[in-house]
């Protein structure tokens, strides 16, 4: 019977505080008077990668790793991530973050947000939908018309 050595690598993030950011997008919904479900999640993606050794090469050195190992499974390996080196409400002003914290998070997003539920979207709100909002003229920028579309190739 032939083992496989494989393991699960499974990405976690310490210290974000999603029930901030939670409560913050709730109250940006509500007040846009939206009436759909809403529910908000921080879904990582791609969190889970499956490290086997499926060629001919790798079962070799399998076999000969299992001379001085022995047979071992191993199951799941987790990574920590930290959004921030410690906890938001106990890091006071001494609290440092990765990338920004979760205030910078919420102005970043709240528009584009914000314009989802103005239009009734329904489904994820991703990167692309960020992009979209971010890269749509708006009214009084040049080439924009009143409706938020593009004016005519030439109209200015």
């Amino acid at each position: 019977m032939e083992r496989f050595f494989s393991f699960i690598l499974e990405r976690a993030i310490s210290n974000w505080d999603t029930s901030y950011l939670q409560g913050r997008l709730l109250s940006l919904i509500a007040s846009t008077s939206y009436r759909g479900h809403v529910t908000i999640t921080f879904p990582i993606t791609h969190s889970k990668v499956l490290i086997r050794n499926p060629d001919k090469i790798n079962k070799f050195i399998s076999s000969v790793t299992k001379v001085f190992t022995g047979t071992r499974k191993y199951e799941v390996v987790k990574s920590v991530w930290p959004y921030a080196d410690v906890e938001r409400e106990s890091g006071g002003g001494r609290r440092k973050c990765v990338v920004q914290d979760e205030e910078s998070w919420f102005v970043n997003w709240r528009d584009c947000i914000k314009y989802a539920a103005v239009g009734g979207r329904k489904g994820w709100v991703t990167v692309e939908d960020r992009l979209e909002f971010l890269m749509e003229p708006r009214v009084g920028e040049k080439g924009a018309t009143g409706t938020g579309t593009v004016a005519e190739w030439g109209s200015y």
